[in-house]
């Protein structure tokens, strides 16, 4: 079974805000695109657990609903918070979400899937095998676990259209591995299909087509262009390694996390980034200020054409910030010209800056 990596949530509303988990119940609060800690929002103490021997997983689950700051939080139970972390709410009171399921011990929740276009959906798997639904955005729940293998749940996706349809995984060996519903877990169909039995840890429905299904496993990608039975080794450029997560964006940008070995990019044909715009910037001494939009998380800053990146003190994706000597930074007197270039190569229009 592949150790799964802590989670993180960007806040869609404010997303130089970002939510990552460390151990049990912890979560850190970050501003600044992550690069400045702002507080730890969560502990075993606020969901209610002791310091030793907590009922909440080693590496909990931990996700937002892709439509407003909104976070949830498992441990045997829900927890959401509208105020990003300030105060949390179990949403079915003491209703345990894994009690009865499995009978073999106390169980944790290890994943949570908020439908998108209903967010008074919600889907959680846990770490035996149980299977559960809220369709009042927590209050209450279905057990939905008939038809699926006693495994540990390693992800839930919901369809973007179709809060009815969701793709669940499981760990552990001796069954299969890749299940869909199509009314919201009152049944399940297999689409394992020539799936190996290994360890899936995570899927990506593809934003460009919703037939096509990645699987992350233990031994690399798998993909599905038939919405699953069946699977293809997708892994060319990559070593065969456990993948823990994907990210994707609206364009068809896909990465993959491994455990161990970094994030894979996927090279797609047709795929244009949206480059980076400078909309104002700033010389005051030794100090340069650069606003403006799409900078990324590692843009490469050039003053006069040279490039000063060594000097950047801070990014976000609005603001870069820049600080040394002037000489150093090659400013001169009168006219000086900042461009910016995402990780992409994508480059910004030049902005002039006189001094």
């Amino acid at each position: 079974m592949a150790i799964v990596a802590p989670f993180v949530v960007i806040d869609p509303v404010d997303n130089t805000r970002v939510f990552s988990t460390y151990i049990y119940g912890t979560i850190f609060r970050w501003n600044d695109n992550a690069s400045l800690f702002d507080a730890t929002v969560g502990s075993n103490t606020i969901f209610g657990e002791p310091d030793s021997s907590p009922r909440i997983g080693f590496i909990a689950a931990f996700a937002g609903n892709r439509v407003d700051s909104t976070l949830y939080f498992g441990t045997w139970r829900l927890f959401t918070s509208k105020d990003r972390g300030a105060t949390w709410q179990a949403t079915a009171g003491a209703t345990d979400l894994t009690k009865g399921v499995t009978g073999n011990g106390p169980d944790v929740l290890t994943t949570i899937a908020v439908a998108r276009s209903n967010t008074n959906i919600i889907y959680t798997g846990s770490a035996q095998g149980a299977a559960m639904v809220s369709t009042d955005a927590g209050a209450t729940w279905k057990n939905i676990t008939a038809g699926l293998p006693l495994r540990f749940i390693s992800s839930i996706n919901v369809d973007d259209q179709d809060p009815a349809v969701a793709y669940l995984t499981v760990s552990g060996y001796a069954s299969s591995h890749i299940f869909k519903t199509t009314n919201a877990g009152t049944s399940w169909t297999d689409i394992n299909g020539n799936l190996p039995d290994i360890p899936t840890n995570a899927l990506l429905i593809d934003p460009l087509d919703a037939n096509t299904l990645f699987a992350g496993t233990d031994i690399g990608v798998f993909r599905s262009r038939s919405a699953g039975f069946n699977w293809e080794y997708y892994s060319a450029g990559m070593p065969p390694v456990v993948v823990d997560a994907f990210s994707a964006q609206s364009n068809g940008l896909i990465q993959a996390a491994t455990f161990g070995r970094g994030v894979y990019e996927l090279v797609r044909d047709g795929i244009t980034f949206p480059a980076p715009v400078i909309d104002s910037a700033s010389i005051e001494g030794k100090k340069v200020a650069i606003n403006g939009s799409k900078f990324g998380s590692s843009p490469r800053v050039l003053i006069n054409g040279e490039d000063r990146s060594d000097f950047v003190t801070s990014v976000s994706d609005t603001l870069i910030r820049l600080k040394g000597k002037p000489k150093k930074l090659g400013v001169k007197s009168g006219e000086n010209t900042i461009q910016v270039f995402d990780s992409s190569g994508a480059g910004s229009n030049i902005f002039k800056v006189v001094v």
